[in-house]
């Protein structure tokens, strides 16, 4: 016993002596991150300022742009609240104020920690950063996404046992804001460590209206601090931001590389002295001149100390694009901590490249081009439709010349080819747009006519569409490099899609493709002996590159192809239509769609869209569920509201129900003439039907599913035109019905 005790002894007399060193050894191990903040800058502040520390961390580091889309709005409050919550959500510009917990309150006698007690109901607080507004964060994170946690980064990193710092304010002579504070604060709204105070800041008559951050100070606090994971606010840039109004844009530019390069000097100290193992450098919103040009949410993200390249993530799949969303995994990953429940988002990854700034300046310019001119496109699209199904209204109704029927149908020829011909313009860029119109207007003319010399216009048609339909799905199978520059893509900058196929060209390729196939078949006996094995085949081929985790993940996408499948083999086999037939497939697509998500949740380590949506439910439950369905209803009605494709859906259908009421020899004359190709109709109503019912923007893959086939049906029936000596007449003696002869 003795023996036992004199070990002991000696063991505690040499921790004693060597504690510190064993502790620090200790400590070590574990990984040390700094994020330092420089809001609302572009890449081109960042790399044209007399930067030379940040130049060696581009040179040495991982860059990328970060998508920053919040629920609404450009707030900082926002934008932080939704990195530390994987979940987009929107605050308002007091209810993120943070404190230290013996900080004075302006307007109030009374300190910060003591604010926190009276709001929260707990214990007065005396050390540390508090966040005295729980309860109204709260209330406006479950107005978003009743299931997002507000302080969920900081909590993990706390019951993992890492201790956090935060450093550091953008407060202005009479205003607040220390929104950073909301990155790591944990879910009681405090953070341990740290100081938000006005020591960081100092009067200095020959800075921007007299106030600028005191580095000095900044340096001294994260000098001695020993968290794991320090966040530091540098503070000029947002300050110049909360009143760039002031300000000439020229001068607003330069001082804001001004802040830049104080910043520079600041992240050179960091890697100098306190060396951490990662150094990450990011804006979490966009400034005034950048949102003027068209650029909301694109802003820069610098990791040093994971490798040279370009970063991306499973949000993206694309080189130098990341999301708010993946801040939270980014950030738990690089301090060792595999969250159990990830968020919406994803680990940012370094992907070594030759490409660099000079690559995400032009990929930013590009793609703010492109959303200034996005709608200007794509409304004058709908208005070409409408003007070709009004025009060809009117034939139906009043007959056309041989002459004006010709350049109907190439005008028809051209539309069908339309959205190829905006991927390929969209290689010139959109700044000036005129090449890329010219050029996809020349193109989708230029294929239609070269194909009308050799082709009659069923096959014309045909031919066009699976023309469009072959080369949207080649791309989306290799990655979907081409479509998402076209204006019918999906939109980079509000985070619409960023990889795979979007609602707009799901339904050119549903659309495209049922009106294609029954135009060609119905002319080629070879295929209409077959048509009923692979036609449904090759729209479960067009279901796997729209849907499937590994391609698209468009879930809405997905379930729509798939009802197309049976209305397919519902219409070519022959199978009576009955209610419980009809409810028994959709629940065996609905079914289908759910166990191909779960493989996705379950096997694949970075579960997609799909994926996500069945952990959501899962973990969630019926509240989740209607989350879901609460969010995708209320982006399906305002895009009904405030899209112009709604005005050409009601054409389609107004335009249909006029004819088949009132021209009931149009559907006759079709139906003798080319039976095979109007069967196609149920499953093309059948795919509109569904797109509209189960896509957020379904409105616009309805109507581009109706287009297509609405236009062949009235070339079909336009192509040939009797003329006699006064009016155009049918064959079968109905005035402007005029048929082939």
């Amino acid at each position: 016993m003795r023996r036992l005790l004199i070990i002991a002894l000696l063991i505690v007399i040499a921790v004693k002596a060597g504690g510190p060193g064993l502790l620090a050894a200790g400590e070590a191990t574990k990984p040390r991150l700094v994020v330092v903040i420089i809001n609302h800058v572009s890449w081109e502040d960042l790399y044209h300022a007399r930067a030379p520390h940040l130049q060696w961390m581009i040179k040495e580091g991982a860059v990328g742009l970060l998508n920053v889309k919040n629920s609404q709005g450009y707030l900082a409050s926002s934008s932080f609240l939704t990195m530390a919550m994987s979940s987009r959500t929107r605050l308002d510009e007091t209810a993120g104020l943070a404190y230290n917990a013996q900080e004075m309150v302006p307007g109030l006698n009374i300190r910060g920690g003591e604010l926190f007690a009276q709001l929260t109901g707990e214990k007065p607080v005396r050390t540390g950063i508090v966040v005295p507004q729980r309860a109204k964060i709260r209330k406006f994170v479950a107005a978003v996404d009743a299931q997002a946690q507000p302080g969920a980064l900081g909590q993990l990193l706390v019951d993992h046992g890492l201790q956090v710092a935060v450093f550091g304010n953008a407060d202005l002579a009479q205003e607040q804001h220390r929104e950073a504070a909301l990155l790591v604060m944990d879910r009681s709204g405090r953070i341990a460590r740290g100081s938000v105070g006005r020591e960081f800041i100092f009067a200095d008559p020959k800075s921007p209206l007299g106030l600028r951050t005191n580095y000095e100070v900044l340096k001294q606090r994260v000098a001695a601090s020993s968290a794991q994971l320090i966040v530091v606010e540098t503070g000029d840039s947002s300050r110049l931001e909360y009143s760039s109004a002031m300000f000439e844009p020229a001068a607003l530019r330069a001082w804001r590389r001004w802040a830049v390069e104080q910043a520079d000097a600041f992240c050179g100290w960091v890697l100098q002295e306190v060396k951490p193992d990662y150094l990450l450098v990011f804006g979490a919103n966009a400034n005034s001149e950048m949102i003027a040009a068209g650029n909301f949410g694109l802003t820069p993200i610098l990791l040093y100390g994971k490798g040279a390249g370009l970063l991306s993530s499973d949000s993206t799949r694309r080189p130098g694009f990341v999301t708010n969303l993946d801040m939270y995994s980014t950030i738990a990953g690089l301090l060792g901590i595999q969250p159990k429940h990830p968020g919406k988002g994803f680990p940012m990854t370094v992907q070594p490249s030759p490409l660099g700034v000079e690559y995400l300046i032009g990929q930013v310019n590009y793609y703010q081009n492109l959303r200034n001119v996005r709608y200007a496109i794509t409304d004058g699209l709908v208005l070409l439709y409408i003007i070709w199904l009004l025009l060809g209204l009117i034939g139906v109704w009043q007959g056309f010349s041989p002459k004006l029927t010709r350049y109907y149908l190439q005008g028809v020829y051209a539309l069908i080819l339309m959205p190829l011909g905006l991927i390929v313009g969209a290689a010139w860029g959109y700044q000036p747009v005129w090449p890329a119109l010219l050029t996809a207007v020349g193109f989708s003319v230029a294929v239609g006519w070269l194909l009308s010399r050799f082709l009659p216009v069923a096959r014309v048609m045909a031919t066009a569409a699976w023309l469009v339909t072959g080369l949207l799905l080649a791309d989306v199978f290799t990655g979907a490099h081409w479509m998402l520059r076209s204006a019918m893509g999906s939109d980079v900058i509000a985070a619409g899609r960023f990889y795979g196929m979007g609602n707009d060209l799901m339904g050119v390729t549903l659309g495209w493709l049922l009106t294609g196939a029954g135009l060609w078949f119905q002319e080629a006996p070879a295929l209409r002996r077959t048509v009923r094995y692979w036609l449904p085949a090759l729209i479960v081929l067009a279901a796997v590159g729209v849907g499937f985790p590994q391609f698209g993940a468009n879930v809405g996408g997905l379930i729509t192809a798939f009802m197309a499948v049976g209305a397919v083999v519902f219409v070519l086999f022959r199978i009576k239509v009955s209610l419980r037939r009809v409810l028994g497939f959709f629940c065996t697509v609905i079914g289908t769609v759910v166990f191909i998500a779960t493989l996705d949740a379950l096997f694949n380590p970075q579960p997609t869209h799909a994926g996500r949506a069945i952990m959501t439910l899962v973990g969630h439950g019926q509240a989740g569920f209607f989350h879901i369905v609460r969010v995708k209803l209320g982006i399906l009605f305002s895009t009904i509201k405030n899209s112009a494709w709604t005005w050409l859906f009601l054409v389609e259908l107004v335009g249909f129900g006029t004819v088949k009421r009132f021209r009931p020899g149009f559907m006759a004359r079709l139906g003798q003439t080319c039976p095979a190709w109007l069967e196609m109709g149920w499953p093309i109503a059948v795919s509109a039907l569904f797109a509209l019912a189960v896509n957020d923007t379904g409105i616009i893959a309805a109507a581009l599913v109706l287009v297509v086939y609405c236009l062949a049906a009235l070339a079909l029936f336009l192509q040939g035109v009797a003329v006699t000596e006064g009016q155009p007449v049918a064959a079968d003696g109905e005035p402007g019905n005029a048929v082939q002869t």
